[in-house]
């Protein structure tokens, strides 16, 4: 993180130096391509450094975190005998068939908004999706309570879709669950999202893969945010907003011909 910290400086050396002497702007602005705005570059690679060094901060604390873990976390699929391995093996199986069938009924979901977008009399300007898991117990689990929502856990679910096909939203891979690395488990999504125990990512305590044959099934929430914006100035609704670089936002607004006034 020094490092970092020495690129940091130095590109706001750089940037004070621009500030203080607009003739070595207007000298890089003669030379062929380069950046109109070298003060925004700048600025802009600093950020990315600084994102950088919080990921990298964040990676530490993940490693300090599994040593932190308890022991009846540590479970891995050696310490199964058979009859559990086959049941975990199962259970992921109907996992990976949920999180299949939720994804396509997402995508679903945004073939609909999609089509609202390409609508020049819709209002809709842009959409967000997002997700949550339950992993609710069995009635008959030593936890179940009838005052209780009786879930072992319950964390987001992070879903993307590419720019090149908008429409094919997709549940975010996680990353193979701390304290699992090299065992042979089941890969499903869901399954390693139970097995994250990260406290930042659930309030639930840590799951082991004995806990996993306690989920008799999963609450799956999707949640669609409609955006829409209102120009005050214009009196109409925006259908787009672009932002040429160090120009006024340009404005397409809404066929509003057959909206009711």
């Amino acid at each position: 993180m020094d490092t970092m910290y020495w690129f940091s400086s130095r590109i706001k050396q750089f940037q004070r130096a621009f500030e203080e002497d607009p003739n070595l702007l207007e000298l890089f602005r003669s030379l062929e391509d380069a950046p109109y705005d070298l003060i925004k570059e700048l600025s802009a690679v600093d950020d990315c450094i600084r994102q950088f060094d919080k990921t990298l901060l964040r990676s530490k604390t993940f490693l300090h975190l599994e040593s932190q873990f308890p022991e009846s976390s540590r479970i891995t699929s050696q310490d199964l005998p058979n009859d559990e391995l086959s049941e975990l093996t199962r259970i992921n199986k109907e996992f990976v068939n949920a999180a299949s069938q939720f994804e396509s009924m997402a995508s679903d979901m945004a073939t609909v908004l999609e089509r609202k977008l390409e609508d020049q009399t819709d209002l809709l300007w842009d959409y967000e999706m997002d997700a949550k898991v339950g992993f609710q117990l069995h009635h008959d689990d030593p936890a179940f309570s009838d005052e209780d929502d009786n879930l072992l856990k319950e964390m987001d679910l992070h879903l993307s879709n590419e720019k090149e096909n908008p429409t094919d939203w997709k549940i975010i891979e996680m990353d193979w669950p701390t304290g699992y690395c090299g065992d042979p488990l089941p890969r499903g999504k869901i399954l390693h999202l139970l097995l994250q125990n990260y406290p930042n990512l659930s309030a639930h305590p840590p799951v082991n893969l004995r806990d996993v044959a306690r989920v008799r099934g999963l609450w799956l929430d999707l949640k669609v945010a409609y955006q829409l914006y209102y120009d005050v100035k214009e009196g109409k609704w925006v259908k787009t907003m672009e932002w040429p670089d160090g120009k006024a936002p340009v404005l397409t607004y809404v066929d509003d011909s057959k909206l009711r006034k």
